[in-house]
């Protein structure tokens, strides 16, 4: 398979392997395996197929940074948030920042991955290390002492970034789930430019503009001629899409924006790419945009998170469709693109698809109809009952023939860069809009309950049913 070259024994560790084997059974999980167990003598999953048949320019050092953000992100989050913060939220099988490492590791020539944000380094130490087994790539959290925005992390660490002198540096946002061209990238970035900044650029429809940061790009030497964070009238469809190549020079632009902000001891202010970066590289004709036409979504409430679990179980079918459920001759009813952990066990009468995660220890009574849902690990649901359009939280409990029911994540399957925009929570008249239901840890629903467009915090035992609620 294809891949980069995995140190020692190359032998690579398979994040997915837990979801790697036939359909469960109800006597009995599948198999006890861990992603520390499941070694797979090829190469890791290619994860970003997108790029296949495109070569990597010869001779470049690169190295990546995933920007991870802080607690301050997770508000919109919530109830998820209070258990997982959102890079470490397992969408397709993997958390969002694995999904974003496997990718990069994909790429030959980066050497190490450095993941900033202004989260305790404790809530990555295990991911971390996982990854560092799974790819044979170094690997570090770099923890901000607060909250220093999409750039103030970058300067924070640049000696440690820029030291054996790169070429060029990845930076990518965890909150987007997109399969990133990064081998079309580097071969664009190699064309038009030496010393500038690329930055990937996604089309949006016109009434989500004001949400992103928007761009004017040249048509044919594909400069950006203007670029304007959050427009309050239409600039272009073109839009930040959260992956850029950096060159060394670009950190000088950081530096200049750390001393115009800086009071002579400290930063006493967040510094932002978007808005203390990127504007002062277009003035100096440094930026540089590549249309990037395939998928792209961005995850910052739950309701994308089942929009962003789509998108990666279809990609899942043809570059890895060993990880999907299969349908087994004892095994539940599988409906087009379903993943289950190897220690959950699902009875065969169930019927589970499409779009549906099933995590570690689950337990699925008889009879029961998922779809387009999250299931997280060490929940139980009941004989007969029904999950569609949800997100069950971690070691919920689902009575029988009770009902969970969202709205649906409605987008348009044709358009690959359709983006899912952000639902306000309530309408103009102060009440619930219809959403995706999410029970939050540890919620209980009794036996024959409705529960609809509801927000369940942790730890709630449901005697009643509710529908456009928030139930504290």
């Amino acid at each position: 398979g294809s891949g980069r070259s995995f140190i020692g024994t190359k032998q690579a560790m398979d994040p997915l392997a837990p979801y790697r084997s036939a359909s469960a059974t109800w006597d009995e999980p599948r198999s006890s395996l861990s992603v520390d167990d499941a070694v797979s003598l090829a190469s890791m999953t290619n994860i970003s197929e997108e790029s296949a048949g495109v070569a990597e320019p010869d001779g470049l050092k690169l190295k990546a940074v995933i920007l991870v953000g802080g607690p301050k992100q997770d508000t919109k989050f919530r109830p998820l948030s209070l258990k997982c913060p959102i890079p470490l939220f397992p969408v397709g099988g993997l958390s969002m920042v694995e999904q974003h490492v496997y990718q990069l590791a994909e790429v030959k020539a980066v050497s190490e991955i450095f993941i900033i944000g202004s989260y305790s380094a404790d809530l990555f130490q295990n991911i971390v290390t996982q990854c560092k087994r799974s790819t044979g790539l170094s690997i570090r959290y770099l923890q901000e002492y607060a909250p220093l925005g999409t750039a103030g992390g970058l300067q924070l660490y640049r000696d440690l970034i820029l030291h054996g002198e790169p070429d060029l540096v990845i930076l990518v946002h965890s909150n987007i789930c997109c399969d990133v061209p990064y081998k079309k990238l580097l071969s664009f970035h190699s064309k038009y430019t030496t010393t500038g900044c690329t930055i990937m650029g996604v089309e949006a429809p016109r009434d989500q503009i004001s949400r992103y940061g928007a761009m004017v790009a040249d048509p044919e030497t594909h400069q950006v001629m203007h670029y304007v964070e959050k427009p309050v009238s239409f600039v272009s469809s073109s839009i930040n899409g959260g992956v850029y190549l950096f060159s060394r020079q670009n950190f000088e632009y950081l530096k200049s924006a750390f001393l115009r902000i800086d009071d002579g001891e400290r930063v006493t202010h967040e510094m932002f790419l978007e808005r203390d970066v990127l504007p002062y590289m277009t003035t100096d004709g440094q930026l540089f945009m590549y249309p990037h036409t395939g998928f792209w979504t961005q995850v910052k409430a739950p309701r994308a998170t089942l929009y962003a679990n789509r998108h990666y179980l279809d990609s899942y079918k043809t570059k890895d469709p060993e990880v999907l459920a299969s349908q087994a001759e004892n095994g539940p009813e599988i409906v087009a693109n379903v993943i289950i952990h190897a220690t959950a066990m699902v009875h065969p009468s169930a019927k589970i698809g499409p779009n549906v995660t099933i995590g570690a220890h689950c337990v699925i009574g008889p009879g029961v109809r998922i779809m387009d849902a999250i299931v997280l690990d060490g929940c139980k649901v009941e004989d007969q009952a029904c999950i569609l359009n949800s997100i069950i939280g971690w070691n919920c409990s689902v009575g029988q023939w009770a009902r969970i029911e969202g709205e649906p994540v409605g987008v348009n399957p044709n358009d690959p860069s359709t983006l899912l925009s952000e639902k306000p929570l309530f309408n103009g008249t102060g009440q619930l809009e219809p959403n995706v239901t999410i029970l939050g840890d540890g919620v209980s629903v009794a036996d024959e309950l409705v529960v609809r467009h509801c927000i369940i915090l942790p730890g709630k035992e449901l005697t009643t049913s509710h529908q456009n609620e928030i139930l504290l």
